[in-house]
């Protein structure tokens, strides 16, 4: 019965089915082609913790991973190990492979794979947390557009470029985070308070920056200041903890100055700023105290509380993303707010999936331009070894130097789009579907392309990007 429940759906929405493959066959030759060395590192990292653990020598995680015996590219762990948690408890099972192996060195394609995976998983959970935050939302209406709409939504985010370049290609953690963040969000929208202001602490614990989303939350629930006071410092208290019990650890102190909590949080607000030469406010810090000061005076009113809650954390996700200083991997933590802003709000759809897919090809496209800067987005110094062995290429060419070297002299009218009409064009589809889909706004906007074309557009994306990469390495 189950079987033919599946079967009948999948009929029904044989597009939808068609795209979620496409989607789910790239993250898979992704998962398996690149080897960013972040992740070699995270990996090796992790083994170490259980090395140290059944030791009983956790204290001397710093002083161990300076070894490196596991052959790292970065030999230390990057400021506190909390973050490193999650994917420690993933890879005890490769652990345990190690050490009846007897492998020391994490330059294995499986391990590489294994940790990957992870955040794979993680980028599954989000989407289908997405799902079930928009059939929340949809409550009691028609039950095929909610069941098409949570089908969307899954493919959205899985289907992302951004997320993709950051968990299949960079193979970093901001995945682990988002997703947290989601399942607390999913839960606050619930209301179940305790079980989302758990979550809340382990996203804190994992990056400081998600403590901005969360005070969000706060505001929009809490009116106490006393109370707002505590909630915020609970988020910290597991990093406060942290802090003393490696009070005294000397290589800690020296490896945390770029990635501690308050340095972390300063950091985000230090590159666009009013007036950069007397060192004025930046632009995000006031942005986000404009909204903080709106989820403070916002009451509560009934149906309406849920959609202007998911409008302000799409809000506040717009000034981390777009706002404030982010590296290329991190650039993603807008998407699953906005799917969810989009696919539940009264707004047109087409017009909403139309001007999403604009946005996500111009944000992958700058993506793939700041490797003109950084000259590291898709380069093929980060290949998997099977994949450098097939096509025998071992230098470092980044797939916008190969696009300007393709266009020898014209290269600069790519340049060119790319500085300034494609930034231009991410901002105001952004500022667009913000201000249209915000609550209670009563216009309704079409347009003739259909909303079926724009997920095409949307999902293909990545598989272009992938293409061509692939037309560069061969």
């Amino acid at each position: 019965m189950i079987f033919m429940n599946w079967k009948s759906r999948l009929q029904s929405h044989k597009l939808y089915t068609a795209l979620v493959c496409v989607t789910v066959l790239t993250s898979i030759l992704m998962l398996i082609s690149f080897e960013y060395i972040d992740v070699d590192s995270i990996t090796a990292w992790s083994l170490n913790f259980w090395d140290l653990l059944f030791r009983g020598r956790l204290d001397e995680f710093y002083q161990y991973a300076a070894e490196n015996l596991r052959g790292a590219d970065y030999p230390n762990c990057s400021g506190n190990y909390l973050w490193l948690l999650p994917v420690c408890i993933w890879n005890f099972p490769l652990w345990v492979v190690h050490r009846i192996c007897g492998i020391m060195s994490v330059h294995y394609f499986f391990s590489l794979c294994w940790t990957k995976l992870f955040w794979l998983f993680a980028q599954i959970v989000t989407a289908l947390t997405c799902r079930k935050i928009c059939l929340m939302l949809m409550g009691n209406g028609n039950r095929g557009v909610a069941e098409n709409t949570g089908i969307l939504a899954f493919l959205l985010v899985m289907a992302s470029p951004e997320i993709m370049l950051s968990t299949g290609y960079a193979g970093q953690d901001e995945i682990i985070y988002i997703c947290l963040f989601m399942l607390a969000f999913y839960e606050y929208l619930c209301e179940k308070w305790r079980k989302c202001y758990l979550l809340m602490i382990g996203c804190v614990s994992l990056c400081p920056i998600m403590l901005l989303p969360c005070i969000a939350l706060f505001l929009l629930k809490e009116k106490n200041i006393v109370k707002l006071l505590g909630l915020t410092v609970g988020t910290m208290v597991p990093t406060v903890l942290f802090e003393f019990l490696y009070r005294n650890d000397a290589i800690y102190q020296v490896v945390k100055q770029r990635h501690d909590f308050g340095s972390l949080i300063i950091d985000f607000f230090s590159e666009y700023r009013i007036m950069p030469e007397t060192n004025e406010l930046s632009y995000s810090l006031i942005a986000l105290l404009i909204l903080y000061f709106v989820c403070y005076t916002t009451k509560k009113r009934g149906e309406e509380d849920q959609r202007k809650t998911v409008f302000m954390m799409a809000l506040a996700f717009f000034i981390i993303c777009y706002l404030m200083e982010q590296d290329f991997y991190r650039m993603f933590l807008w998407v699953p707010f906005f799917v969810v802003l989009v696919l539940t709000s009264k707004q047109n759809r087409n017009m909403n999936l139309f001007l999403l897919s604009v946005l996500t090809f111009g944000r992958a496209v700058y993506m793939c331009q700041a490797g003109w800067t950084y000259k590291y987005v898709l380069n093929t110094k980060y290949v998997m070894p099977w994949l450098k062995g097939l096509c025998g290429r071992e230098n470092d060419t980044c797939m916008w130097d190969y696009l300007c070297n393709f266009f020898e002299g014209d290269y600069w009218v790519i340049l060119r789009l790319t500085l300034l009409a494609v930034p231009n064009i991410i901002m105001a589809s952004t500022i667009l579907l913000l201000v249209i889909n915000r609550p209670n706004f009563k216009n309704q906007y079409d347009i003739a392309i259909p909303a079926k074309v724009s997920v095409i557009l949307y999902t293909c994306c990545m598989p272009l990007l992938m293409l061509a990469f692939c037309f560069m390495l061969f």
